[in-house]
């Protein structure tokens, strides 16, 4: 069963409010998130970087 058809199914029911069917529809039309979420906050790399530059310097082997 496909979403839209159980859209309409729900738009068919009786015994329910306006409200009832919009939840219900709201429902299925929320995707759930699974998997990495990334947080948007600096990491202390970062700020560590802002103050200190790393030096690279060659090594002759």
């Amino acid at each position: 069963m496909n979403k839209t058809d159980l859209i309409n199914k729900i738009k068919q029911l009786d015994g329910i409010s306006q409200d009832e069917r919009a939840y219900l529809i709201n429902l299925v039309n929320t995707k759930k998130k699974y998997g990495l979420v990334w947080e948007d906050k600096p990491e202390a790399v970062e700020e560590q970087l802002r103050t200190q530059l790393p030096v690279l310097q060659e090594v002759v082997e």
